[in-house]
């Protein structure tokens, strides 16, 4: 019996370390990606606009980012799970300030430790006269919202630009399953040759 707890043991060790190198050793990867185009979404300060997402594989959402037309300009970027339209508190919020220029501008978010599984949904949400470039070919992965002021959100016609990146979760090994799938054996086998050599 001590012989089967050392080697279940030993594997229960072995893959939590595996898993937590690799965890750490992974570093941000791009998930979606959402080109800019001729839309342009948050033009007033007034404007709120909520984009769905869905998450393409499992981890930590790293961070994100966005396309800005112009500027100086500050406006809040938040994180919600789930879909539009929120209105409450949210998971990640920020303020952002951004000068002149035409270009990506990125925003972490690991801070919040926001955890994703594969094909989870979550919003991305910017409120504010936030000058961002939006599509015109609409991001398959979600719909974007929009509202005015107290007026009811409505479903916009494009998406905005954007690109999300996540730390992935390490799946299980092949060599890791076995390990354990041998453990198993070697359990069973001891429960086994102990009934016949008890009778029990």
């Amino acid at each position: 019996m001590r012989l089967l707890n050392q080697v279940v043991g030993l594997a229960t060790t072995f893959l939590s370390s595996s898993w937590l190198l690799t965890a750490h050793a992974a570093g941000p990867v791009l998930d979606q990606f959402n080109g800019p185009g001729a839309s342009v979404f948050g033009a007033a300060p007034t404007d709120n606009w909520q984009q769905s997402v869905t998450a393409g594989m499992s981890g930590i959402l790293s961070s994100i980012s966005l396309y800005s037309f112009g500027g100086p300009t500050t406006f809040t970027v938040y994180i919600d799970l789930g879909l539009p339209w929120h209105s409450g508190a949210n998971a990640f919020e920020t303020q952002v300030t951004r000068p002149w220029g035409m270009e990506w501008f990125n925003i972490d978010v690991s801070a919040a430790n926001i955890q994703l599984t594969t094909g989870a949904r979550f919003t991305i949400g910017v409120q504010g006269e936030a000058m961002l470039y939006g599509s015109d070919n609409t991001y398959p992965g979600g719909v974007l919202y929009g509202r005015y002021g107290d007026n009811p959100p409505f479903a916009s016609t494009g998406d905005l630009a954007f690109a999300t990146y996540m730390i992935p979760v390490p799946e299980p090994s092949i060599s890791a399953l076995s390990i354990f799938a041998l453990a198993g054996l070697a359990a069973t086998r001891y429960r086994n040759n102990h009934r016949r050599r008890t009778g029990s």
